[in-house]
Formats: structure tokens, sequence, C-alpha cells
């Protein structure tokens, strides 16, 4: 007596629904976070032909799934911080040096000609304005700090007159 043999299981498209780093190339299976990372391995590395969802899932809890996926949000984070410290520095240089914000989108594009990622987002006057003023704040907030923790501190004025010798204070 032949035993019955069990269905060919398949690659279901909705299963990209539920597991956004599932991709499929000649007939199997594999996991674009755990392929972008370097010096990993596994089923979902080399191609897996296990068309369960259980495999899926066991894959989506894997030490390994998990730890690719924490190096690629971190890898994201730091480039995102590295891309904010780029146009607080443009802000910070426009503020420093009395230029108009206008300046700001070309200082950005000279940035990206050197070969830095400034991206795309926040190149224009308004948010130029914006760093400016969360600089300015920060560096408020710094001063209150150190003026709050001194025992003494004490203001000098002084007065200067312009090319038509009036006094401007």
């Amino acid at each position: 007596m032949a035993m019955p043999s069990e269905p060919a299981r398949i690659f279901k498209s909705e299963w990209t629904a539920t597991f956004p780093w599932l991709y499929v190339k000649d007939g199997k299976m594999f996991c674009n976070t755990c392929d972008s990372q370097p010096a990993t391995s596994g089923h979902f590395v080399s191609g897996s032909q296990n068309f369960r969802i259980s495999a899926l899932q066991l894959h989506a809890q894997s030490a390994q799934h998990k730890r690719c996926d924490a190096m690629i949000q971190q890898n994201a984070t730091n480039a995102d911080i590295n891309r904010m410290s780029l146009l607080f520095r443009n802000a910070h240089a426009i503020a420093k040096a009395g230029r108009p914000f206008s300046d700001f989108p070309w200082l950005c594009t000279l940035d990206e000609k050197k070969g830095l990622s400034v991206g795309d987002s926040y190149r224009n006057e308004k948010k130029c304005s914006e760093f400016i003023e969360s600089i300015a704040e920060e560096q408020r907030m710094q001063l209150r700090s150190v003026i709050q923790k001194a025992h003494y501190f004490s203001i000098m004025v002084d007065g200067t007159t312009d090319s038509s010798v009036t006094e401007a204070e």
C-alpha cells in the first residue's frame, strides 16, 4: 500500500506582508536583513526551500536575525546622526559668519560635492533658521546652568563710537 504523498509546498506572496525582510529568488527564500550583514550564514542567507510559515516564524525569532536587525538599526541611526551633525554644523557656520540663510542650501550642496552625505531633507532657509534657534537655545541653557552654579558673577559693559562719532551701546 502506497503512502499518500504530501502536497508540494510553494511560496505564498502574502508572507512578504508579515515578513517584510523576506524575498524569493530562484525558487528559494532569503532574508534581506541577514543577507545584508557580513559574516552571517544560515538557511535564509544561502536560500531556504522550506516553504512553511513555521520556518519563517522560527527565523524571525532567531538570535542571528535579531542581531542582524539590531546592526541595521544601529547603522541607520549613526547615519542619521552624522547627517544631522553636518546640517547643524552648516547652520552654525552661517550664523557665526553672519551669512544670509539663503547660503544654507549652497553650503549643503558644497558638502555633497566633497563626498559628505547631507541628505535631501532640511536643506532650506526655514530649517536653517530652526537649527540656529536650537543651537542658540542650547547655548542659553548651558550659560544659565553655569551662572546658576557660580557663587559670584559680574557683568562688564563697554561702549564704542561709530564712524559718525555717535555712541553705540
